[in-house]
């Protein structure tokens, strides 16, 4: 299970899914230079400088399909608005047999997302958290995270067959990022309905939910939020 993460295991994946598609389209070559697939700098460079982005997603390149999809347009769509987005494989047990997505894997190779990994060190605006039940433990090895805040979407969302639980599991989350990255966690309601439940529960929140669309603007307002809620907590 262990060599589905880390920089080797990231080479092979970015490899394999050029290969597959290539091979679809007939049109499979072998070119020396430039690599026709993107591989993490650790796997060419000695540059010891931290890989600097906008928003670091701390994310499992093998959920379900439609949870994946649905990640997978929002990287486009933000790299579309120029917002540089870094990725790092957050392993989980449940997830381990499952082939990465396919989803995932081409906003990858299209380079709206760049894959980051342990043995790097990553500096970022905003690390966000949109599956927090992942970050309930944690892995033994870690890439080197620095972070001005910490946005984590907080619901349920049956996909993940976790109903009834992500609530109990935000403490742990919580503790491990405050831990990890040393910096603001705010945690942002997905819904009307986990608004009520984390209020009732007596977690600090934002003052806004979830956003559909995530602008740069909108990180920034996110961002803001956690100053308004931090100041205001009991």
């Amino acid at each position: 299970a262990l060599g589905k993460f880390g920089a080797r295991a990231e080479y092979k994946e970015a490899s394999t899914f050029w290969l597959k598609r290539e091979g679809a389209s007939g049109n499979l070559r072998l070119p020396r230079d430039p690599r026709p697939f993107p591989v993490p700098r650790i796997c060419v460079s000695r540059d010891k400088k931290p890989i600097t982005t906008d928003v670091l997603h701390l994310t499992n390149l093998q959920l379900p399909t439609a949870i994946a999809e649905e990640l997978a347009q929002g990287y486009h769509d933000a790299a579309g608005r120029g917002i540089k987005q870094a990725i790092y494989h957050w392993p989980a047990l449940d997830l381990v047999m499952r082939a990465q997505s396919p989803a995932a894997r081409s906003a990858i190779h299209e380079g709206a997302v760049q894959v980051v990994v342990w043995g790097e060190s990553v500096t970022a605006d905003v690390l966000v958290i949109e599956t927090p039940h992942l970050l309930s433990h944690k892995p033994d090895r870690l890439p080197s995270f620095t972070a001005r805040t910490c946005v984590v979407k907080a619901g349920p969302d049956p996909r993940l067959e976790i109903e009834g639980v992500w609530l109990d599991q935000l403490p742990a989350v919580r503790a491990n990022l405050e831990t990890l990255f040393q910096c603001p966690v705010t945690i942002v309601p997905a819904t009307p309905a986990a608004r009520r439940d984390l209020t009732a529960a007596g977690v600090t929140i934002a003052s806004v939910d979830w956003p559909v669309d995530l602008s740069r603007a909108d990180w920034h307002q996110l961002a803001g939020a956690v100053s308004a809620a931090t100041a205001t907590a009991p």
